[in-house]
């Protein structure tokens, strides 16, 4: 079976129930659960494949303009490792974060990740290539400590899911720095933000 990412997905839920499922969607709670367990049957057998449930409220948090960053395994790294001290916006929700090629990772075996916001928990899907998938969540009120520098918000997490949040937190903050480079293009359904360093 080919490689799947996080954006075909997303649209595949898009395209088996379409915009005014999508809008209509509840936000929260039980109900947005329901929706998301039913979302998920476009994707496969929710069952066999819990993961897909993730991937479902992920689509129904992008909504019908949703957008993604892509950036290379070098800047991901860079982002990973910025100074703690510079600082960084809260993300907007969801984030989805891409490598040129899938057989580009991001983080180890990681090439594309994604976190949206439910019930104040932050949920973190790392798809990785070239199989497999990592789906884990932390406090809202934790990840927003993280954001601020609190390196240590965060002391239980499993090293991937560390490093996929402080990649979120870096994309971010490399957004708001004069030197680097965003271009935004229309692919399809999405926009993309290509995150370079340098003007």
């Amino acid at each position: 079976m080919d490689w799947i990412g996080i954006l075909e997905l997303v649209d595949r839920v898009h395209r088996r129930y379409g915009d005014s499922w999508l809008n209509s969607a509840p936000k929260s709670g039980q109900d947005f659960r329901t929706a998301a367990g039913i979302g998920s049957m476009a994707l496969g057998n929710p069952l066999a494949t819990p993961e897909f449930v993730n991937f479902a409220a992920l689509a129904i948090r992008a909504g019908t303009a949703p957008r993604a960053t892509r950036i290379s395994p070098a800047l991901a790294q860079l982002a990973v490792g910025l100074d703690r001290d510079l600082e960084a916006p809260e993300p907007t929700w969801p984030q989805i974060v891409v490598g040129p090629r899938p057989d580009k990772t991001l983080l180890g075996d990681v090439s594309q990740i994604a976190a949206y916001e439910l019930d104040g928990e932050i949920y973190v899907i790392g798809l990785q290539y070239p199989d497999g998938c990592k789906v884990s969540s932390v406090p809202g009120k934790a990840f927003a400590l993280f954001v601020e520098g609190g390196a240590d918000a965060l002391p239980a997490l499993h090293e991937t899911t560390r490093r996929a949040l402080e990649l979120v937190r870096g994309v971010a903050a490399l957004s708001a720095l004069p030197e680097t480079t965003i271009d935004s293009r229309r692919e399809g359904r999405w926009m993309i933000d290509y995150v370079s360093a340098g003007k």
